[in-house]
């Protein structure tokens, strides 16, 4: 019978490689560290057959800074890299930006290039702009960008995005009952509102924002259809 999967444990972390693979979060190490030290490791970490890991990454991070032996199963199933995401999906469902640092690590340059400018935006707002929302932004589509960036097919346009980002900080520069201006339904409105109109007048949102006329609807196509009501009114001011 066919060999899966071999159980062992080693102290020599060297013994482990990075497998391509979503980033590790300081915060999901400190959680698992935590939870090891109150009631020990409760599920081994996998690796594939060149010993890079595919599942547990922040175990094994926890385990090291702990200086705690590895407990690791070898998985012979595992065959390409697409099943690294597939065994994480199982565990814990990744999301937008998990799926991005994924297909870069993969060697997709478009979605590399964008993600790094979605890092930048985010710094930039100090957080207040998600990488998933400055990834929205910069997208050559009006869909949500899940599934171009979980498929590989993602395309960004920067000179866009970032003409949105312009009009999001004018709005963010003045006191609003908006509680934030950088929010992802507020980057899906003005993207539609320019994709609507084409051009935007700058003066005008100016106007909108300074008399604190831009609300939060519970969705962004009932705020573009108030936020372009409200905009063709400023526009004749």
């Amino acid at each position: 019978m066919e060999t899966t999967f071999k159980l062992s444990q080693t102290t020599d972390y060297s013994l482990f490689k990075v497998a391509k693979n979503r980033s590790v979060n300081p915060k999901d190490v400190a959680q698992k560290r935590k939870s090891i030290a109150q009631i020990g490791l409760q599920s081994p970490i996998i690796v594939n057959k060149r010993y890079e890991i595919v599942d547990g990454q922040h175990r094994f991070h926890a385990l090291r800074e702990l200086n705690l032996p590895v407990d690791y199963l070898v998985s012979y199933n595992w065959k390409e890299e697409e099943n690294t995401a597939t065994i994480n999906n199982t565990q814990k469902s990744w999301n937008t930006e998990n799926w991005a640092e994924f297909r870069a690590c993969q060697g997709n340059n478009e979605i590399a290039r964008a993600l790094e400018l979605a890092r930048n935006y985010n710094r930039l707002t100090n957080g207040k702009m998600s990488v998933t929302s400055a990834l929205e932004m910069m997208s050559c589509t009006s869909s949500t960008v899940s599934g171009p960036i979980k498929n590989g097919t993602y395309c960004c346009d920067n000179e866009f995005g970032n003409e949105i980002y312009q009009l999001l900080t004018i709005v963010s520069e003045y006191p609003s009952s908006l509680k934030n201006a950088y929010s992802q339904k507020m980057v899906r409105a003005m993207k539609m509102l320019k994709n609507d109109l084409g051009y935007i007048n700058r003066k005008a949102i100016h106007r909108m924002a300074s008399r604190n006329m831009i609300t939060t609807y519970n969705n962004e196509s009932d705020m573009f259809r108030y936020i372009k009501k409200i905009y063709n009114q400023s526009l004749k001011k």
